[in-house]
């Protein structure tokens, strides 16, 4: 299942006595998928979807629904200092984490160290600049990458010594703990530097129907993905 989003713009014609709103032919504004694995695949997908969709196909919507969504969205706008704008969404069927910066991933140096650490954001992610090789603590697993954003991120049992010199402090506990680093299942790494989201499904997705609606939803997931039918 390849999931992804569309926009269009459309002429509209109301009729109010049958309250349902008539769509003229639609234009594509844009169209993207997020979990392509490059361009030439989401390229791909553009051309299935645009071959199946008839843009000139007589198309009505309940004129309530689009009034009650339309103020719905002016209230969302009216709303200060609260971004309507969606955040990535990644996605795997496979064991992964998402590691998120606030703002640019941000370095500073460790005190009595060669190393620097990753200052704005949760996760343990060193650097060593001596090689320009990051260092990310997954559990118990090391994973490296020259690059932090792009990756891609691999399972690592060498370390760099100075990891191992870092100040016995509640700062690097755990750091220590997981000393010398040991082979280990490593997990898809999804990085981003603004909040976003993260959709696993234990193996390949699974949708199940929702009683008494057309409603389908993401049976193999911990989160909340609906479908309708």
């Amino acid at each position: 299942v390849t999931y992804g989003a569309l926009s269009v713009e459309a002429g509209t014609t109301v009729d109010k006595e049958e309250r349902v709103v008539h769509l003229g032919d639609r234009t594509i504004t844009s169209l993207s998928f997020p979990n392509a694995k490059d361009e030439v695949t989401a390229a791909k997908y553009e051309r299935a979807v645009k071959s199946v969709l008839n843009p000139t196909r007589p198309l009505t919507v309940n004129l309530d629904r689009v009034i009650a969504n339309a103020e719905r969205y002016e209230q969302q706008n009216n709303v200060e200092g609260i971004s309507v704008e969606p955040p990535p969404i990644f996605f795997s069927s496979e064991p992964a984490i998402l590691v998120i910066f606030v703002g640019p991933a941000k370095f500073e140096k460790i005190d009595d160290s060669s190393l620097f650490f990753a200052a704005n954001t949760n996760w343990d992610i060193l650097l060593d600049p001596a090689t320009s090789t990051y260092y990310l603590l997954a559990d118990k697993t090391w994973l490296s990458t020259k690059d932090i954003m792009k990756g891609p991120w691999t399972a690592t049992t060498t370390l760099p010594e100075a990891i191992s010199k870092l100040p016995a402090t509640d700062d690097w506990k755990e750091v220590l703990a997981a000393q010398p680093a040991k082979a280990g299942p490593a997990p898809k790494v999804f990085v981003s530097d603004r909040p976003a989201e993260l959709i696993l499904t234990d193996g390949k997705p699974e949708v199940g129907p929702i009683p008494g609606t057309r409603i389908l939803y993401l049976a193999n997931s911990e989160s909340d993905v609906f479908m309708v039918d």
